[in-house]
């Protein structure tokens, strides 16, 4: 089941990821139901209508949620909800909160499975049942991708795992002339003549604010003078290393390849990347 994420949320992680703020993570977390499906940011919920009825408490900690693996982590205890003095109908579909009323929508989706609640009825979310996944959809101009390990220490960061996360001081991206997988793996990058991989200082001179759950470059980045030949690049990867594999955390397809012989200049453009966080709900 795929998971959606609000708008607001997706600017505050880029944001925090991308050297612009710090971002206090939720103690707590409420989970609501609704009896109608999700559009873009959980527009469209329909709660329970009934005096028992309240949001659940998640305690974002280790007992709560599980460790995210491949993308995905679970609810990974079970949670009751009051008994129902009306009839709420069939829920369908669910939104993590920051709060018991109102609050931001953190992410939303369909429920695994559906709960028909009739009166008097304790409706019962089962453990290791519900998946939440954070992934890219739709990608961006230069096919932008996040890596799964960095999709993983996002979701353990933000859902009970590691309470404390620095993102890197500084991010590389190097250039390749093969292409690389969505882990950052495959890449050739040039040897020798003056090439090194671009510093990218995580602070708000090198990106912007996020928006629309996207983030740009602020300024203008070049790579050094070729002083041999690189060959045709035409695919980038992000890591937290100036040299060797590190932690790769997006990877993706140049907008236009380049052929680098003697003394050419690679610039990167402030619009020419666009760092995107969104999921796909269907």
């Amino acid at each position: 089941m795929s998971t959606g994420i609000g708008t607001t949320i997706s600017n505050r992680i880029l944001n925090h990821w991308l050297g612009r703020e710090p971002f206090v993570v939720p103690n707590i977390y409420f989970l609501a139901l609704s009896t109608t499906p999700l559009t873009n940011d959980g527009v469209g919920a329909t709660e329970p209508s009934d005096p028992s009825y309240q949001r659940l408490v998640l305690a974002n900690n280790k007992t709560t949620f599980s460790v995210a693996s491949s993308r995905n982590l679970s609810i990974a205890r079970e949670f009751i909800y009051p008994p129902s003095t009306v009839a709420w109908g069939r829920c369908t579909h669910y939104l993590i909160y920051d709060n018991n009323v109102g609050g931001n929508v953190w992410l939303y989706g369909e429920l695994q499975n559906s709960i028909f609640v009739e009166i008097d009825t304790s409706p019962i979310l089962l453990a290791n049942v519900n998946q939440i996944n954070l992934d890219i959809c739709g990608g961006s101009t230069v096919d932008l991708s996040l890596t799964t390990q960095a999709s993983n220490r996002i979701l353990n960061h933000y859902f009970g795992q590691t309470p404390t996360f620095t993102p890197p001081a500084i991010y590389y991206m190097g250039v390749s002339s093969t292409p690389l997988n969505t882990e950052g793996i495959g890449f050739t990058e040039p040897v020798g003549g003056g090439y090194q991989r671009l510093a990218l200082p995580n602070d708000k001179n090198t990106f912007a604010f996020a928006n629309n759950k996207m983030v740009t470059l602020a300024q203008e980045f070049r790579f050094p003078i070729s002083a041999t030949p690189w060959g045709n690049m035409t695919h980038f990867f992000i890591t937290d290393a100036a040299t060797g594999a590190g932690n790769v955390y997006w990877t993706g397809r140049l907008l236009h390849g380049r052929t680098v012989e003697v003394g050419t200049t690679l610039s990167v453009l402030p619009n020419g990347f666009r760092w995107i966080l969104d999921t796909c709900v269907a």
